[in-house]
């Protein structure tokens, strides 16, 4: 930003008093609730408060240094607004979101301070972990502190991904193939090797979480087996089911 006096459009030796009522008269013209345009507004008020700080600048420190204007202050200033400067405002808030929605990304909407935002969620995001959104509401910086809810199928270890898959008891003991739905709903062909334990996890590579501060870094998918008798056992099979155990024993 400029002189902040031109900005305010009063002389360099106005008072703070001055500035005020500048200040005053230019926000109720470019106040974004009355149609104004909000970066202007933001600039006419960063540049009453830069003003009210040189002065306590001069009230505070006039001794240490030769003053004699209030253009003196503001060079002096300028040198060391670093020091002087506010942090800028943002807003903090918490949200919820499937595990679909943290790996997928893709549009969100929430409600803050009494208005609906649209954003975009980037890929790929972890349980607690806070994304920085840019220039929302008013132009303020929004972090949001993201919370995975909990899912019966999909499950987010680091990058890998797991996923519980249901399948019948008798083709763990043959073996068999069966289709697997992705989490971004591609269909991947995945063997079963006869004698295959209950709660198995079958790896597949490549297949996890892209590491956004590593685009070469991926995790893998792990599928759990979880085995499921069927309601309905053929009288055959059930006999034979009965004999085998009998001579397990």
């Amino acid at each position: 930003m400029g002189n902040p006096y031109s900005v305010l459009k009063i002389p360099n030796t106005s008072s703070v008093a001055d500035a005020k009522k500048a200040y005053k008269k230019l926000a109720n013209i470019h106040h974004p609730d009355k149609g104004g345009d909000i970066e202007k507004f933001k600039e006419i008020k960063n540049a009453y408060e830069q003003i009210k700080q040189v002065t306590k600048v001069n009230t505070t420190q006039s001794g240490h240094h030769n003053f004699k204007t209030q253009e003196d202050i503001y060079n002096y200033y300028k040198q060391y607004a670093h020091v002087y400067a506010k942090p800028n405002p943002v807003i903090k808030v918490s949200a919820s979101i499937s595990v679909k929605k943290a790996v997928l990304g893709g549009e969100y909407t929430l409600a803050i301070q009494n208005n609906y935002i649209t954003i975009t969620l980037p890929k790929n995001i972890h349980n607690l972990e806070v994304v920085k959104f840019p220039k929302q509401l008013n132009a303020i910086d929004l972090y949001i502190k993201f919370t995975i809810i909990k899912d019966n199928v999909w499950e987010i270890k680091n990058n890998d991904l797991y996923k519980t898959e249901d399948i019948n008891v008798f083709k763990l003991i043959t073996g068999t193939s069966i289709n697997v739905e992705t989490i971004d709903d591609k269909t991947i062909k995945v063997k079963i090797p006869k004698n295959t334990q209950c709660n198995t996890k079958l790896k597949i590579q490549q297949q996890g979480i892209t590491d956004r501060s590593n685009l070469l870094k991926k995790g893998d998918l792990y599928i759990i087996l979880n085995p499921i008798i069927p309601n309905k056992i053929s009288v055959p099979l059930f006999n034979t089911i009965q004999q085998e155990i009998q001579e397990l024993k």
